[in-house]
C-alpha cells in the first residue's frame, strides 16, 4: 500500500508538470511552433534550453563514431553554456540584469531591431521600454535595448498570416539573447555558428565557405566601408607595417570576443589599407528566413555592424602593435542611393534622432539600416516573399563592392601613370590591390550562385503565398493584377541583382587583367633599365680593362726597375745606356705583348 500510494503521488506530480508545461506552451499571446527536426520554435522558457541542449548533444557526435561529426558545433555549444553565467574579464558582463544572462551595455545603442510589416506594425503595439522609429512604406521598426524583455517583445509582434518580421541583430549579441532568438525565431544553428567561425581559430574544419547547395538557406555576403583619414596621414613604413599586420590584429581583436565584449560591438573581418588615406574594413551579413506553422515568417540578418568606431583605434584596443596610429580622425564614405529623380522626390519625414557630435567615432556604413529599412522596397510584397525582403540588403552590399572596385580601378590607373622613380613600391602596391580584387572575384562567384539557386530554397515566396491563399480559400483576396505585379516585380529585382553582381564579377575579372598588364609593363620597365644600367657598367668597366691591359704591366716593368735603380747604377756605371736601352727594350716588350694579348682575347 505504501509504494502504491508513493506510485500515485508521483503520477500526480508528473501529471501536475505536464499540465504546467501545457499551459506554458499554448499560453495566449505567445507564438508557438511544434518542436521538428528542423524547427525548435517555442515560447517555453525549457524550450530555449533545449535549443543550446540540442546542439550540445550534436556537438558530441565524434568522429571516431559517426559518419557526419558534430564537431564543428563545440565553439557555439561552449557559448551557449555560458549565457547564464558572468563574462570574465569584460565591462558589460552577461547575467547581470536577470537570471536568463540578458546583456548589459550602454542604453543609447540598442543592440536587436525588430522591423515589422504587418497588422503589428504600430509604434502603440511596442514594449514599455522599447522605441519605434517612423514607419517606412508600410514598415516599421522597433528598436529593442538591453533592457527590454526580448522574449515578450518578440511575443508581441509576432507575424501573422499575412505579415513577415524581421529581425536585425547588431554587432556582437549576448549568447543568452542568442539562444532565446533561436528558440522563439527558428534560427538555423549553421548560421550562428558561420557567422562565429572566429571562436574557433585553433581548430580548422576548412568547411568555410560551403558548396552553394549547402547554404540555400543560410546566405552570407560581405558588405565593405571605405574610411578615409582626414588628418596625420600614414607614412610608407606604416602602411608597410598596417599591411603585414593586418591579418594579425584582425585575428586578435576576434579573439577578443571569446573573454567577453560590449554587446553591439562592432566585428571587423578584415581591414586592408590602400594608401597613406585610404583604409577599407570589410564585414559580413548572414541572413535567413524561417516560415512558421501558425502563420507568416521570420526572417534573421545579423550584421557586423555595430557600435559606431574608429577602426584602426578599435584595433590599437586590443593590440600593441597600433600605438602609433593614435589620434587620426577617420570619416567614412557615405551610402550613394541611384534612384530616378531621388533628390527631387518627396521629402521624408524627418529624423526624430539628431545626427551624432563630430566629436564621436563615425557611423559605419550599415549603422542607420536597422532602423531605416524597407524605404526602397515595396511593402505588400515584402511581406510575403523573403528573397525580395532581402533583396536591399543584398543590393547595398552589391554597391559597396562596386565602391570598392571605383577605388582600386583609381589607384591602378594612379600607379600606371606615375611608377617611374619608385618602380619597387608601385609593384608591391599593385600586387596588394590584385590580391583585393581576387577576394572581390571569389565572394561575387558565391553571390552569383546563391541568386541563381535561390529558387530551389525554402524561404518564403510570394508563389507559394498565393498557394497557400487560394487553398484557404483566400484566391479572391488578391487580384489576378495584383498577383502578376508582384512576380514580375519579384522576378526583376532577382534579375537585376543578379545582373549586378555578375557585372561586379566581369569587372572585378577585368582589372584582374588591367593589374597583371601594368604589372607587366612595370616589370618590363624595370628590366629595361636594369639592362640599360649593365650595359652602362660593362663600358665602363671595358674601358677600366682596357688600361688594365696596358697600365699594369708597365707598372710591373717600372717597378722593377725602380726598385734595382741603385743597383743598376753600381753594375753599370761606365756604361749607363745599357741600363736605358735594357728597360725600354723590355718596356716596349711588354707593350708589345699586351697589344697582342688584347686583341686576340
Amino acid at each position: 500500500m505504501f509504494l502504491a500510494a508513493k506510485r500515485s503521488s508521483t503520477d500526480k506530480f508528473l501529471g501536475f508538470l505536464r499540465a504546467w508545461n501545457s499551459s506554458l506552451l499554448l499560453a495566449p499571446g505567445i507564438p508557438t511552433r511544434r518542436p521538428g527536426p528542423r524547427s525548435t520554435v517555442s515560447s517555453a522558457e525549457g524550450t530555449m534550453r533545449e535549443f543550446a541542449d540540442q546542439i550540445r548533444r550534436f556537438a558530441g557526435r565524434k568522429a571516431e563514431v559517426h559518419l557526419f561529426s558534430g564537431e564543428h558545433f563545440e565553439s557555439l555549444s561552449k557559448l551557449f553554456q555560458t549565457a547564464s553565467e558572468p563574462c570574465p574579464g569584460s565591462a558589460f558582463p552577461f547575467g547581470s540584469t536577470s537570471t536568463l544572462g540578458l546583456p548589459t551595455a550602454v542604453p543609447e545603442f540598442p543592440p536587436v531591431h525588430l522591423v515589422t510589416n504587418g497588422v503589428n506594425s504600430s509604434p502603440e503595439s511596442n514594449g514599455s521600454n522599447a522605441s519605434a522609429d517612423r514607419p517606412r512604406s508600410g514598415m516599421s521598426s522597433v528598436a529593442v535595448s538591453v533592457q527590454d524583455d526580448l522574449k515578450d517583445i518578440l511575443a508581441q509582434h509576432a507575424p501573422t498570416d499575412n505579415s513577415g518580421l524581421l529581425v536585425f541583430l547588431c554587432g556582437w549579441q549576448s549568447p543568452a539573447w542568442l539562444r532565446i532568438l533561436g528558440a522563439e525565431c527558428g534560427i538555423d544553428p549553421e548560421m550562428m555558428r558561420r557567422h562565429l567561425r572566429f571562436l574557433t581559430p585553433e581548430r580548422k574544419f576548412y568547411d568555410q565557405p560551403p558548396l552553394p547547395s549547402h547554404q540555400l538557406d543560410n546566405w552570407q555576403i560581405r558588405t565593405v566601408t571605405i574610411c578615409e583619414l582626414t588628418s596625420n596621414a600614414l607614412n610608407p613604413d606604416e602602411v608597410k607595417r598596417c599591411r603585414e599586420g593586418a591579418d594579425g590584429d584582425v585575428r586578435k581583436y576576434l579573439l577578443g570576443f571569446r573573454s567577453g565584449s560590449r554587446v553591439g560591438s562592432s566585428i571587423i573581418r578584415r581591414y586592408s589599407v590602400i594608401d597613406e588615406k585610404t583604409l577599407v574594413i570589410e564585414q559580413d551579413i548572414s541572413f535567413c528566413a524561417t516560415a512558421r506553422r501558425d502563420g507568416g515568417w521570420v526572417g534573421t540578418i545579423w550584421t557586423d555592424s555595430g557600435i559606431p568606431f574608429d577602426c584602426l583605434e578599435t584595433l590599437e584596443l586590443k593590440v600593441p602593435s597600433g600605438a602609433s596610429v593614435r589620434g587620426r580622425n577617420e570619416r567614412y564614405i557615405p551610402l550613394v542611393l541611384h534612384r530616378p529623380k531621388i533628390a527631387i522626390s518627396r521629402p521624408e519625414p524627418p529624423l526624430p534622432a539628431a545626427p551624432p557630435a563630430p566629436s564621436t567615432p563615425p557611423c559605419p556604413l550599415l549603422f542607420h539600416l536597422p532602423s531605416q529599412y524597407g524605404s526602397t522596397l515595396d511593402s505588400d510584397l515584402a511581406r510575403v516573399d523573403a528573397l525580395y525582403a532581402f533583396s536591399e540588403i543584398i543590393s547595398i552590399a552589391a554597391s559597396s563592392e562596386n565602391k570598392l572596385l571605383n577605388l582600386l580601378q583609381e589607384r591602378i590607373d594612379i600607379g600606371l601613370r606615375a611608377f617611374h622613380g619608385v618602380e619597387e613600391s608601385s609593384l608591391e602596391n599593385l600586387q596588394y590591390l590584385a590580391t583585393l580584387l581576387q577576394g572581390i572575384h571569389e565572394r561575387s562567384e558565391e553571390v552569383v550562385c546563391l541568386i541563381e539557386n535561390e529558387a530551389y530554397s525554402k524561404w518564403p515566396s510570394a508563389a507559394a503565398a498565393t498557394v497557400q491563399a487560394q487553398a484557404q480559400g483566400q484566391g479572391q483576396a488578391r487580384t489576378d493584377h495584383e498577383q502578376q505585379r508582384q512576380a514580375q516585380m519579384r522576378e526583376m529585382t532577382r534579375k537585376l541583382l543578379l545582373d549586378d553582381y555578375r557585372f561586379i564579377l566581369r569587372r572585378a575579372k577585368s582589372l584582374k587583367g588591367v593589374v597583371r598588364e601594368v604589372i607587366a609593363t612595370i616589370t618590363a620597365e624595370v628590366m629595361t633599365q636594369n639592362a640599360k644600367r649593365s650595359n652602362k657598367l660593362s663600358r665602363k668597366v671595358g674601358r677600366i680593362t682596357v688600361l688594365a691591359y696596358f697600365f699594369l704591366p708597365l707598372s710591373f716593368v717600372t717597378s722593377i726597375y725602380g726598385m734595382n735603380f741603385v743597383s743598376f747604377g753600381e753594375a753599370m756605371s761606365g756604361f749607363p745606356w745599357k741600363g736605358v736601352a735594357a728597360f725600354s727594350g723590355t718596356l716596349l716588350a711588354v707593350f708589345l705583348l699586351s697589344v697582342v694579348m688584347f686583341f686576340l682575347g
